[in-house]
């Protein structure tokens, strides 16, 4: 993850928190970053991991491995997403759905609704322009799908103490993919 950048709640170290992925197009982290992620942070302390220069060519295999460890991809649907050419659209988000991991996307604008459903198929979405007719505030919204995928302090810190045995697993640079795996 050594070309990836994170933010964390009080820039704390990420190793052991759950991992989301900033699926955006290049020019909507910036904006991501400042305006939703602490909303998420303030759910669940978790890393929200991102590619500042998603336009540069990795190497495919490099970043799978990195984003197969993801437990959620967070996805801002901006008209600049769904237009602009952007490895987001094209390779992360086909990605996570081939490979099961949840996806959130954050539509703000509704009218993006049709052209986000062409694009990407008729995937769940969250709206965060207005509140619902029942009465459920966008952030309500947020914060209900947040705790229903990733896992906050209490309950990771519960599951932790029913457990008291660690296992190492030894494995070659080579092999990490199959250590991944397991």
């Amino acid at each position: 993850m050594s070309k990836f950048l994170y933010k964390t709640r009080n820039g704390t170290n990420p190793a052991k928190l759950p991992k989301v992925w900033l699926c955006a197009h290049p020019k909507d982290i910036s904006t991501f970053l400042q305006n939703d992620a602490n909303k998420i942070l303030s759910i669940v302390n978790c890393a929200i991991w991102y590619d500042e220069n998603s336009t540069n060519n990795y190497n495919e295999e490099e970043l799978i491995d990195n984003l197969s460890g993801m437990n959620l991809f967070v996805v801002p649907v901006t008209h600049r997403f769904l237009i602009e050419d952007n490895r987001a659209l094209s390779f992360e988000l086909p990605y996570a759905i081939k490979n099961n991991i949840p996806i959130l996307p954050l539509i703000k604008d509704s009218a993006l609704t049709n052209l986000f459903n062409e694009k990407c198929g008729y995937i769940q979405y969250l709206s965060l322009e207005n509140d619902d007719e029942i009465g459920f505030s966008s952030d309500e919204k947020l914060k209900k799908y947040i705790s229903t995928i990733l896992l906050g302090d209490e309950t990771t810190k519960k599951i932790r103490d029913a457990f008291d045995a660690y296992i190492f697993l030894s494995y070659r640079k080579k092999d990490k993919k199959y250590a991944n795996q397991l």
